[in-house]
């Protein structure tokens, strides 16, 4: 497990299983006022870890969920995902994972070099984007494969834009350049 405490907390006969940083209601209040579902799992003796990305894959791209095979420049990959955080930021927030596709059959590409990409990823985010938005990136693991997983806050200072001018939302599963009226 990643560093800190499993605390189980318990309904009825359903058990849930949380990662915290430490023992405190403020920690416990901080998983559940969030949107990080990686810290929470049903409790399952047998100790098998769910896999988070996975399970995210099987419900697909959705109004609040991306995925993208690759964070590259080449072929207009970056971008995509650069517009996938400014349209998450300009509708409900959401969740990007680069290094999977969203076809739930094809096995995950991963990421080489994960950090560096996180690296290219956070200048480039806060380079293009306007006015600043504070998202977080990490890497995940999913069948063996690092994934870099993007949590995008419904921004607090609408609009977003990319270059200045291009302001993108969310519709279902598709992020577009927004109309006049949105």
């Amino acid at each position: 497990e990643r560093g800190g405490k499993v605390t189980y907390l318990g309904v009825g006969d359903r058990v849930t299983e949380v990662m915290l940083p430490e023992r405190s209601f403020e920690a416990l209040l901080e998983v559940f006022q969030g949107n990080d579902f990686s810290r929470t799992r049903p409790y399952s003796s047998s100790r098998q870890p769910l896999d988070y990305i996975q399970a995210a894959r099987e419900e697909g791209a959705s109004l609040v969920q991306a995925f993208h095979d690759s964070p590259t420049q080449k072929g207009g990959k970056l971008y995509a995902i650069i517009t996938d955080v400014c349209a998450f930021a300009n509708t409900n927030g959401g969740t990007i994972y680069v290094g999977v596709s969203a076809d739930k059959k094809q096995p995950p590409l991963g990421v080489p070099n994960p950090q560096e990409a996180v690296d290219i990823l956070q200048r480039e985010i806060s380079r293009l984007l306007t006015p600043a938005l504070d998202v977080e990136i990490d890497v995940q693991e999913t069948q063996g494969k690092p994934v870099i997983r993007i949590q995008v806050p419904s921004g607090e200072d609408r609009p977003y834009a990319i270059e200045d001018y291009k302001i993108y939302v969310r519709d279902e599963a598709e992020t577009n350049l927004a109309v006049r009226d949105e």
